[in-house]
């Protein structure tokens, strides 16, 4: 009967603490902090692919800037198997930001994606372009 009424008073002791390290927070409730339904994602828009015979030229867009951290360019030659070819480090703008990058590959049947790390940690991608 002891055990039971000392681990009671324990709990309550551990409840008195975290209520008061974090007001506002139950601890008996599991919560994820990090998933807000309104909170903005970046995507990735108008991700466009030019090419030449020396080089292919991709161009995009991504929306809710702020929110990513660094994004990958990833290229695939059989068109499922990606590898990333170049990591981009975001920049602080706000809203809408332009990036471009020059791939000196010339393969003709090169595809290119655009994954998106934000700043939680979650990816994302970008819709496939062929060259």
């Amino acid at each position: 009967m002891k055990t039971n009424f000392y681990g009671f008073i324990i709990a309550l002791l551990l409840n008195a603490t975290i209520a008061m390290a974090y007001p506002g927070v139950n601890p008996f409730t599991s919560r994820d902090s990090t998933t807000s339904a309104t909170a903005p994602k970046a995507s990735v828009e108008a991700l466009q692919c030019t090419s030449t015979d020396k080089r292919t030229q991709l161009t995009w867009s991504v929306n809710n800037n702020e929110v990513a951290d660094q994004l990958e360019l990833e290229r695939s030659i059989n068109g499922s198997s990606f590898k990333t070819v170049a990591i981009i480090f975001t920049t602080e703008d706000k809203g809408t930001a332009e990036y471009a990058f020059r791939d000196s590959n010339v393969a003709a049947n090169s595809s290119y994606r655009v994954k998106i790390i934000d700043k939680k940690g979650s990816t994302t991608y970008s819709t496939v372009v062929s060259r």
